[in-house]
């Protein structure tokens, strides 16, 4: 039988999320936090009462995981701004100020360390949420790109010798960053709330990329050399990545 998903909000502190109900062959109930949902994949012969059972269990995990990770599920509950607003970003703080006039599209820019925002009166909440997470995206990518630019080529210089065709800043939420056989490197605007270490290892992963574009013990074997303590930046970031969000 092919797998069946169903998508639901459940109510948990005073705050919708987003849950993908997934039925497929399996023998037990598994929970995740995904980027973009709950994910609960069922065994496709629950019925209704087993599945109502572990729903309510869902709701007991969720509330022991926050307990543990206050902002784990933000990401998914759409966050709220406001004028005033602290981001601390690559160990600097920035203020956020939000205007809201009668316009059609958003605008921001960066004067200073304010970030001033200008919104629709008449925008909905969820893509509000949404469009300033990459407006505030944009505007920071700007201020940090020639630093990082410079990162990767002095990591490049003294590990790889490898020819980089461009670097620049994007918000991905799937991957941290992405290389090319062309050259260029992309790397996730997220990666800028980590520590210093943990963004050269994300370098380093994609500069290792344009010797061996693929995953293979050779890849890793260069990882390693490079930063022999790299499975430690690994862990930092399944650990902290729902705290690197706008």
């Amino acid at each position: 039988m092919a797998k069946k998903v169903e998508r639901y909000f459940i109510e948990l502190n005073g705050r919708k999320i987003p849950v993908q109900f997934i039925r497929e062959r399996r023998r037990s109930v598994r929970f995740a936090i995904g980027q973009k949902a709950v994910l609960v994949r069922f065994p496709s012969v629950l019925d209704s009462h087993q599945e109502k059972m572990h729903l309510q269990r869902l709701k007991s995990w969720l509330e022991s995981v926050l307990q543990k990770q206050e902002g784990l599920l933000d990401h998914l509950a759409g966050k709220q701004y406001q004028s005033g607003d602290q981001i601390t970003i690559g160990g600097r703080k920035f203020e956020l100020k939000i205007e809201l006039e009668d316009r059609k599209t958003m605008a921001g820019k960066l004067n200073g360390r304010t970030i001033q925002i200008k919104i629709p009166k008449d925008a909905d909440d969820l893509s509000l949420s949404q469009n300033i997470k990459r407006l505030l995206s944009k505007i920071i990518a700007q201020e940090f790109l020639g630093e990082i630019r410079q990162r990767v080529e002095a990591l490049n210089e003294k590990h790889f010798g490898k020819n980089i065709k461009d670097v620049k800043l994007r918000y991905h939420t799937s991957s941290w960053g992405k290389c090319s056989s062309d050259g260029s490197i992309i790397l996730s605007t997220r990666l800028l709330f980590a520590p210093p270490p943990v963004i050269d290892y994300v370098i380093i992963h994609e500069l290792a990329h344009l010797e061996f574009f693929d995953h293979s013990p050779k890849f890793w074997s260069l990882v390693y050399s490079v930063m022999p303590d790299y499975k430690e930046k690994q862990k930092w970031l399944k650990e902290n990545s729902y705290q690197c969000d706008f």
